[in-house]
């Protein structure tokens, strides 16, 4: 489960086309994903062409040069030249530790001298719904918008109109959402706010398209685009969805 969707991966391939270019996953990649997936679930009846979208990354990974990409390690390293620090390698599971590698390594740098502690509770807890100015806020609903703004949820929800406090049909984010990060997200192309600030291009089919409408009217006025620089970020946006997020069916 991911962002109200279903997330099926991954690959670990050999990234060798132009580094300075969008990575999109291959029809080879997808058809491996779907036949470990027939694999582990035979009686679902799912193909290629029920995919909403792609997405590829480049991991970086420290290579011996020698082996299979899945054969490398996933250890991380940090190095200190001169006051510049750089982490490597490491994978999301591991990143408390490898946050913590590297503000240790950057301290000596630092006016603060305390260390990270590893042993703490990472995330405060939740506060009670009934501190939310909107009390009809469902507490599932609350509890994510805390974990994913913290505090700016008090002020996203107090400065959201009671219609925009619903969600967008088919993923788990609010409209409020949208005209909160296109506010205080440095928002600076549409793909920015749809694939990066909230996940909806990835997650809506045809890259949410039937809501630009919407989109347009609640974040408009926060982003200070023209209908004619807006229609722009639209093409734009399309464009790279199609070139680098559709399913390669």
């Amino acid at each position: 489960p991911w962002e109200g969707a279903s997330f099926l991966g991954t690959t670990d391939v050999d990234h060798d086309a132009d580094i300075d270019k969008e990575p999109v996953m291959s029809r080879h990649e997808a058809l491996y994903l779907m036949d470990g997936f027939k694999w582990a679930f035979p009686d679902i009846k799912l193909s290629i062409k029920d995919g909403i979208s792609t997405i590829a990354g480049v991991r970086p990974v420290l290579s011996s040069g020698k082996r299979d990409p899945s054969q490398e390690s996933r250890e991380h390293v940090v190095w200190k030249d001169k006051g510049l620090v750089t982490v490597t390698g490491g994978k999301l599971t591991t990143f408390r530790t490898l946050a913590s590698d590297t503000l240790n390594a950057a301290k000596p740098f630092m006016r603060v001298k305390k260390s990270p502690m590893l042993h703490i509770p990472l995330f405060d807890q939740t506060p009670c719904p009934c501190t939310c100015p909107y009390h009809d806020l469902a507490t599932d609903v609350w509890k994510r918008l805390w974990g994913r703004y913290g505090t700016e949820a008090l002020a996203l929800v107090k400065n959201a109109k009671s219609e925009d406090l619903t969600q967008i049909p088919k993923t788990a984010y609010l409209w409020a959402e949208l005209s909160h990060e296109a506010a205080q997200g440095q928002v600076r192309t549409l793909q920015d706010l749809l694939m990066r600030r909230v996940r909806i291009g990835l997650i809506l089919p045809f890259d949410g398209q039937e809501h630009f409408k919407r989109i347009k009217q609640l974040c408009q006025p926060a982003l200070g685009w023209d209908d004619h620089h807006f229609e722009q970020e639209i093409a734009r946006y399309r464009e790279f969805w199609q070139t680098a997020h559709r399913v390669p069916v």
